[in-house]
């Protein structure tokens, strides 16, 4: 967790020092800055699509924009959201065993891309890079599980700019990416059968490519010549295949594993302001 919070510091220095180096560069630059809450239904099956396990629940969320004019029609726009909170977690043992209990979540996203802007209406292209750590918490004699996903790839992203009044806008978007990434599984606990004092390790697991859809809609009110009052709302989902087997051992026993199909069916919505500079 400590790994975690180091990374959102070092992205927001990233974000204020990108800040004061380009301002000048910029006309009417944008910073936005979102309290909210995103609502999670993550769920894992097997071969056969019958459900495996299944985590759901709300997760606080803090977001920041900045939206930085570089030229004629164009703009970067950079982008950070953390969710940190407990879900609660529906499933089974591998022996088959029900097993219901919370998983300590904490997800950190950053997205950068290019959007070229025409009339009210812009197309954009980048990256996004996300990481993703979970402990499903001890219960019913069943240990912990620390797991770490990390993933990054492409972005596309579309939007429209609608004016309703002098001091009310709408902004709808859409976006896609493809996601290459990569898991670690903490097997320390899990001791080995024949020499209690050996155990598995962290072995990484390649993940199978996936992808990320989301839809949102940004509701921008108008309090003055350098402030607005924002509420967004926005619906993802998030697919990824079932990995290959990867190879686990104590060095003397090896275990196959692998990651089961998983989808992410989530929405936040937050409020907040925007400042104009």
């Amino acid at each position: 967790m400590l790994a975690l919070f180091n990374t959102l510091g070092r992205a927001l220095r990233g974000l204020f020092i990108f800040l004061l180096l380009f301002s000048h560069l910029a006309h009417s630059a944008e910073l936005r800055l979102l309290l909210g809450q995103e609502h999670w239904r993550y769920q894992e099956v097997d071969d056969f699509e019958h459900e495996l396990n299944r985590e759901q629940g709300a997760l606080p969320q803090l977001q920041a924009a900045l939206l930085l004019p570089i030229a004629a029609h164009w703009h970067l726009h950079s982008a950070l959201t953390y969710n940190q909170g407990t879900l609660d977690y529906i499933g089974q043992t591998q022996a088959g065993t029900p097993h219901n209990t919370q998983t300590d979540t904490a997800n950190f996203l950053w997205q950068g891309s290019g959007r070229y802007y025409w009339q009210r209406a812009y197309l954009g292209g980048g990256v996004q890079y996300q990481y993703w750590q979970r402990e499903i918490q001890a219960a019913n004699n069943v240990s912990h599980l620390h797991e770490y996903y990390r993933w990054f790839g492409p972005q596309l992203e579309l939007g429209y700019l609608y004016p309703l009044t002098s001091n009310l806008e709408l902004e709808l978007g859409l976006s896609g990416a493809w996601l290459n990434g990569e898991m670690e599984v903490d097997l320390t606990a899990v001791p080995s059968t024949n020499n209690r004092s050996r155990n598995f390790g962290e072995p990484r697991i390649k993940l199978r490519n996936g992808y990320q859809a989301n839809a949102f809609l940004l509701i921008k009110i108008q309090l003055n010549q350098q402030l607005q009052l924002l509420f967004n709302y926005q619906q993802s989902y998030r697919y990824f295949p079932k990995s290959a087997d990867t190879q686990a051992t104590d060095g003397q026993t090896q275990l196959l594993i692998h990651e089961p199909e998983s989808t992410n069916s989530f929405y936040h919505y937050a409020t907040g302001i925007s400042y104009s500079f």
